[in-house]
């Protein structure tokens, strides 16, 4: 396990410094939960194969740390609600949502 003088340093190269803080902190958060005794093993993820791209273009969000951020939203949709709400949100923020994005909300309900 890295400390967090690397991890958030400037010797991060990539995307690491846009996803590196959030892994590190889910990794204490489960190490301190085993310590207390209150941990439980993850579900298994549910696998969605389909013949539909499910992806966010560069030509949608241009920025990389813009577009990782919304993955990353995209994966904790678990409701229609929250779908409506963030596509909402990307029209506003970016334009037409394509298609590529909705099922990637869509895979992420059924994921839920």
């Amino acid at each position: 396990m890295r400390g967090a003088g690397n991890l958030l340093g400037a010797e991060q190269h990539g995307q690491m410094d846009v996803i590196g803080y959030e892994l590190y902190c889910r990794m204490l958060d489960e190490e301190i939960k085993k310590l207390s005794g209150t941990w439980t093993a993850p579900i298994e993820d549910t696998v969605v194969k389909m013949q539909e791209d499910a992806y966010i273009s560069p030509s949608f969000i241009p920025d990389d740390g813009q577009r990782m951020d919304v993955y990353r939203r995209i994966q904790n949709v678990a409701s229609i609600k929250e779908r409506d709400d963030l596509e909402e949100e990307l029209l506003d923020r970016f334009g037409d949502v394509p298609k590529e994005v909705s099922i990637l909300s869509n895979v992420s309900i059924i994921r839920h």
